[in-house]
């Protein structure tokens, strides 16, 4: 199989239970989504490096984007910057959004080595990815809901779906 994996691309989308109006709302499911993504990408062995965003407006109209970061990642901070980066520039307010997604392409396995960034905080980096992995296990033993950000109990009927295991709709990858 080699150093790339054959897995091309992993994500999630929702129809929201109410129009999206603004960025803040935008970002309340967004999280969920990336969470949910990056998790998932945590227990293939995978990291990814481009980002994808779908945005369906009440008209039905998508648009899709997308955005390659310079390092692969499966940090959750760092996918959902970026997808948050995409709707903030392709969002335009005139028409609320009915539908949100979030993928991640190009994949490799995590045990690949990682080039090291002179601009980069190698230990927060290796500190994130230690504290997602502490909160992929305790989501795995005590359920989705046990912890989250504050930012999603702002409206908690946008953020109440756990997409992970209620959304899973094609195969598992290749390990």
């Amino acid at each position: 199989m080699g150093e790339y994996s054959e897995v091309k691309s992993i994500g999630n989308s929702t129809t929201a239970v109410r129009d999206l109006k603004n960025l803040d709302d935008i970002k309340v499911i967004a999280y969920v989504l990336c969470d949910s993504v990056c998790r998932r990408m945590r227990e293939q062995g995978f990291v990814g490096k481009t980002v994808c965003v779908s945005m369906r407006d009440t008209g039905l109209s998508t648009i899709t984007r997308q955005h390659t970061l310079n390092t692969y990642t499966s940090l959750t901070s760092d996918i959902t910057k970026a997808a948050m980066a995409l709707f903030k520039e392709n969002f335009d307010n005139k028409s609320p959004l009915r539908s949100i997604g979030v993928s991640v392409t190009d994949f490799a396995h995590n045990n690949i080595p990682r080039q090291m960034d002179i601009f980069s905080d190698e230990r927060k980096i290796i500190a994130e990815e230690k504290l997602d992995k502490t909160l992929d296990k305790l989501k795995q033993r005590f359920g989705n809901y046990i912890i989250r950000p504050a930012s999603l109990l702002t409206d908690r009927g946008l953020s109440a779906f756990n997409p992970k295991d209620e959304h899973t709709i094609h195969p598992v990858g290749y390990l």
